[in-house]
């Protein structure tokens, strides 16, 4: 008798054990539906961040594509003109940093290098000088990408009610 008692026992702590851990289960759920919703929160105010950095980059580029330049920019130069050169080469994928920096480095020269040669500018030796100057006064850059920009401007203001997909048209 007292090995059927022995089971009888060890099977009622399992059940009791094994209830127990069922009704934990929907406990566990809910700690793991809080964490998922705080964790999409701070997703939500970071996507809102960087939209507003977006937003303020699209502005800098806009600026700067129909600056006014007015002197020759080379390594060491520094000023609103270097930002606002830096802001092309930025927007037209030539100079890969985050945000300009206002100093004309190294950087920079092989950027606007790169950028001289794939319009057509000579020599493309990274000077900034009456060549590239007269070419940005001449060409239609500044016109072309204030209204690209404006209309970006415009479409991320009409979709900032979309959910956040990380895709644009």
């Amino acid at each position: 008798m007292s090995s059927k008692k022995l089971v009888s026992v060890v099977l009622t702590v399992s059940t009791v054990a094994w209830g127990l851990g069922i009704a934990a289960l929907p406990l566990a759920q809910a700690q793991t539906t809080t964490s998922l919703q705080a964790q999409i929160a701070a997703l939500e105010a970071e996507i809102a961040q960087l939209q507003t950095q977006l937003n303020t980059s699209s502005s800098a580029s806009s600026s700067s594509s129909s600056y006014a330049y007015t002197r020759n920019l080379t390594v060491g130069s520094k000023g609103a003109d270097v930002s606002a050169l830096q802001g092309l080469l930025i927007s037209g994928g030539d100079l890969n940093i985050s945000a300009p920096t206002g100093y004309f480095g190294p950087l920079t020269k092989a950027a606007l290098a790169k950028y001289q040669a794939a319009h057509g500018i000579s020599p493309a030796a990274g000077f900034f000088g009456p060549i590239t100057r007269a070419y940005l006064a001449s060409s239609s850059v500044g016109t072309a990408s204030t209204s690209t920009t404006s209309s970006s401007t415009s479409t991320s203001a009409t979709t900032s009610n979309v959910p956040a997909t990380g895709l644009s048209v």
